[in-house]
């Protein structure tokens, strides 16, 4: 059954002096595009090594999703900091960064839990 509710998006931060995670579930599209930027560079303002963007549970992403992705690798550079982004093999996300010709940008799993390793 399709429905035309759109799941809402949900974000989580956790880390150390490290890595900080940004974990993203649900849908991704313009209405959540300022909350996400907030929520990343608030993880960037703890100036970890490595910065990680969990796609892996994000439904829906459109282009509101990749121009987050793209200034927070823009901040990456300028800061040196390493940018890891994680998406599901099998889940729409993924799929808009090969249509976008930015497949290096994300590090595909086939599982949404950490025991999956990546693949570049």
């Amino acid at each position: 059954m399709f429905s035309d509710v759109a799941a809402p998006l949900s974000i989580t931060s956790d880390g150390d002096e490290t890595e900080v995670v940004v974990a993203l579930a649900g849908e991704l599209d313009a209405g959540g595009r300022d909350q996400v930027d907030r929520a990343l560079i608030l993880a960037e303002d703890r100036r970890p090594p490595r910065l990680v963007i969990d796609l892996r549970n994000v439904t829906f992403m459109d282009s509101a999703g990749i121009t987050c992705v793209l200034r927070a690798r823009a901040r990456a550079g300028v800061s040196r900091r390493e940018l890891r982004v994680l998406a599901r093999r099998d889940r729409q996300p993924a799929m808009v960064f090969e249509l976008c010709g930015l497949r290096s940008l994300v590090e595909t799993t086939s599982a949404p839990d950490d025991a999956d390793r990546p693949h570049a």
